[in-house]
């Protein structure tokens, strides 16, 4: 989308503005990694960790950290490759900031449509077909996206802190019909922009465990209840980024 696309020049002239010297860096995974059948997410977070090591040698040998701002499926890669490579590191992560817009952190009702449709919702994967690999992920309730959720969940909330990470989520909750069409009814569910849901962009989740007891006339006792560590989320009714 066009938005995204300037998004670099607007974030140089406003921290122009403002009096900051903002140094964007665009990291090209196309050079490590393809979108096919078989790669999956922690193949495209293992060529983000080789790319950003080979294309910003000088940020990383003189332990400069960064900001990263995602869109959509992007959100679950970064969340990945830092689960991946810092989150039991004794390293600081390079990534100090992760801003995430409209991220598919808990998957798409979109995902179950297959490659096919998908192309006509360019807007998604901004040109960009996924494998399949990546659509597993993306299904809601899908195993991989259920462990990386559950361990940030379950985790102490240490990991959000000026040497770990600070995660933003922003994403809408209406429609630009001019993008959707009638292609099925998720596309026009209330509580979504159209392509994810904003209760699955949310990181402010809770975990739940119950046990029924049958020999109590069937009741449901909550074994285990967590709330995730708070992270920093804004819901906006009007889209922002049309």
């Amino acid at each position: 989308m066009d938005s995204y696309g300037e998004l670099p020049l607007r974030l140089r002239e406003e921290g122009k503005n403002n009096g900051l010297d903002i140094n964007v860096e665009e990291i090209f995974l196309g050079r490590y990694i393809s979108f096919h059948d078989e790669v999956k997410l922690n193949d495209i977070s293992r060529a983000f960790e080789t790319a950003l090591k080979e294309q910003l040698p000088n940020l990383i040998a003189n332990k400069e950290r960064f900001t990263c701002i995602t869109h959509s499926t992007g959100g679950p890669v970064m969340r990945n490759w830092w689960n991946m490579y810092y989150n039991d590191a004794k390293s600081t992560c390079p990534m100090s900031h992760l801003i995430m817009l409209a991220p598919a952190n808990y998957g798409s009702a979109l995902a179950q449509l297959g490659k096919g449709k998908l192309s006509r919702l360019a807007s998604w994967f901004n040109g960009v077909e996924p494998g399949q690999g990546v659509l597993d992920w993306l299904e809601l309730g899908s195993s991989p996206a259920w462990e990386l959720n559950k361990k940030w969940i379950m985790s102490d909330g240490s990991q959000i802190s000026e040497k770990g990470i600070f995660p933003f989520v922003i994403t809408g909750q209406s429609i630009d019909r001019k993008l959707y069409d009638n292609l099925n009814s998720y596309t026009g569910e209330l509580g979504s922009d159209g392509v994810v849901r904003a209760a699955t962009c949310n990181m402010n989740a809770r975990y739940v465990r119950l046990k029924q007891y049958l020999s109590k006339s069937a009741e449901l006792v909550i074994e285990e209840y967590k709330e995730a560590p708070g992270t920093l989320s804004n819901c906006e009714r009007e889209s922002t980024f049309e």
